[in-house]
């Protein structure tokens, strides 16, 4: 009886144990999904600044070749529709395979790379 008894106990904490192990991966693996996401935002606005100070130098540069700036403003938009558009048709092979990826990896993880 005594075996018993030491069995169960030994049975509750193993099973105390793997749920808090199970709890602890779990904040991990979120905290991963998280810093992820919070580093594509910050590198997004970033490029988006970046584009912004770049097509304005584009805009005033053009200004005198295509003879005014509401031309050069209108060439700019162009190219800027035209990479949407790029953008638009290859966003399944461009974002969507990448962040199953990105967040596959995150959740299947190994403990033997950590």
């Amino acid at each position: 009886m005594e075996d018993f008894k030491t069995i169960t106990e030994d049975v509750k904490k193993y099973v105390e144990l793997r749920t808090d192990l199970i709890k602890l991966e779990a904040i991990e693996k979120s905290s991963k999904i998280i810093a992820s996401v919070l580093f594509y935002i910050i590198f997004v606005v970033i490029i988006i600044c970046l584009l912004f100070f770049l097509s304005l130098t584009l805009i005033f540069a053009l200004k005198d070749v295509v003879g005014g700036l509401v031309y050069s403003l209108l060439l700019v938009s162009g190219i800027f529709a035209i990479a949407a558009l790029i953008l638009f048709f290859l966003r399944k092979k461009i974002f969507v395979n990448t962040f199953v990826k990105v967040f596959s990896k995150i959740m299947f993880d190994d403990d033997e790379q950590n």
